[in-house]
């Protein structure tokens, strides 16, 4: 396993082994530094000019755990566990309440858009809050680790024939979003696995 290691601009450099890290910590040119998820790093106290490898993290989509792994040519950087959004579910479950009670009384207020979405192409809350989980933590990989690339497994439930295959696409809710864009902020036509955000256009 290697540390990450920002510099003192905060610019992601190349991570390095723990001893080099307690090397660096001991001769005062670091200092330790924690990130949003609380995984241990190191700042430089002085500016390094970012020599880039190929760092890749892959994703393994689960439910209702997830895996992350960044892995580079010679080690292998971070491994990660997360726990998908739970609360989603529940959350549609008690908006759908509110707003039928909604509907009983005796004034409303006159509808101020069209926000059906009946007719149109869209996939689950639940599976589009896990989709969006995982590019909020590539984007925070990104401002730790100098990724290069990322991937991410291509599900494939196992289908039964029959019933003119009615709901086998939506057999797994893994494999539902894949290639749905899911993201307003990513433009037009960015599927799931690119909506991570870490292609060549939008690495630092």
């Amino acid at each position: 396993m290697r540390i990450p290691v920002v510099d003192v601009r905060g610019v992601p450099v190349m991570p390095c082994t723990p001893p080099k890290a307690s090397a660096l910590l001991t001769a005062g040119k670091a200092r330790p530094k924690r990130t949003t998820l609380g995984h241990f790093s190191l700042q430089l106290t002085y500016a390094q000019e970012p020599n880039k490898q190929l760092l890749v993290v892959g994703i393994a989509p689960g439910s209702p755990f997830e895996g992350f792994s960044v892995v580079g040519t010679r080690a292998t950087v971070l491994n990660v566990l997360v726990e998908a959004p739970p609360h989603v579910k529940a959350a549609v479950t008690t908006r759908r309440s509110l707003r039928r009670t909604r509907r009983s009384r005796l004034w409303r207020r006159p509808c101020r858009k069209n926000n059906r979405l009946r007719g149109q192409r869209r996939i689950p809350p639940s599976t589009r809050s896990r989709w969006e989980a995982k590019a909020r933590l590539v984007r925070h990989l990104l401002t730790v680790v100098p990724l290069t690339d990322a991937c991410s497994e291509d599900v494939q439930a196992e289908t039964r024939p029959g019933n003119g295959g009615h709901g086998n696409a939506a057999c797994s809710p893994v494999q539902v979003g894949q290639g749905t864009p899911v993201s307003p902020h990513q433009g037009d036509g960015v599927g799931a696995p690119s909506l991570l955000g870490c292609g060549d256009e939008s690495v630092p």
